[in-house]
């Protein structure tokens, strides 16, 4: 991986990655790709990262191996753990190698899409709407949109709660004062001659000695008592 960063800033041609690599190459490895190189030209194989990569995997590891990191290729998703968009694309690339159908072609589409299905739900949702087929493309939006949403993250959450309007709390503060609504316990009454809770109007404490107002004579009587 890190040589491969390095011909990224040279901007190297294939064959010269190849040149470079296989410098560093002693004793058996050298060996091995001295005969690798000569099968090659004999077939007049195009010597490219490519194929060099190919033979190379298949030399120095297993094919049980190289199952293993297919399999762990076609499960990658950013949402294991949590995962930067450039880490993600670092194993994406890095695991690709091993994918049995990139090996015969080189379907960016294909493997755009798949890089966009192992993003982050939230990104997914933002990148897919734009139907992006150009893999470089995808990994420039997609980090820009995570950089938009740790943004979005960091910036202090307006409280959702909303105020009961005054008018509201009054009548919620009234309606406990003369025990009407919710805040009366289960069968409490309300006096009608006090207004209070807690009793009936029979049972009112206020009612003991206060005189009912007297009925008026009868008109007749009264009449009868001024003549005498």
């Amino acid at each position: 991986m890190k040589m491969e960063e390095i011909f990224e800033i040279l901007e190297v041609t294939d064959y010269q990655k190849v040149i470079l690599a296989t410098f560093t190459f002693t004793e058996e490895a050298e060996h091995w790709w001295r005969n690798t190189k000569g099968v090659l030209q004999v077939w007049n194989a195009l010597l490219t990262w490519e194929s060099f990569m190919v033979e190379f995997y298949e030399k120095y590891f297993p094919r049980s191996t190289q199952d293993e990191k297919e399999t762990e290729f076609i499960n990658l998703k950013q949402e294991d753990g949590d995962m930067s968009i450039d880490t993600y694309v670092a194993k994406f690339i890095q695991l690709s190698r091993y994918s049995s159908y990139l090996k015969k072609c080189d379907d960016e589409p294909w493997k755009t899409e798949k890089l966009e299905r192992g993003f982050k739900q939230e990104i997914r949702d933002r990148v897919a709407t734009q139907q992006i087929t150009v893999f470089n493309m995808l990994l420039e939006i997609a980090r820009i949109t995570e950089n938009n949403l740790k943004r979005m993250g960091s910036t202090p959450k307006v409280s959702l709660e909303l105020r009961r309007p005054r008018d509201e709390e009054s009548s919620i503060k009234n309606n406990k004062k003369n025990g009407r609504g919710p805040w009366n316990k289960k069968g409490q009454g309300v006096c009608y001659r006090c207004g209070k809770p807690g009793h009936m109007g029979r049972d009112c404490s206020q009612q003991k000695g206060v005189t009912a107002p007297s009925k008026p004579q009868n008109q007749g009587r009264v009449f009868a008592l001024t003549q005498q």
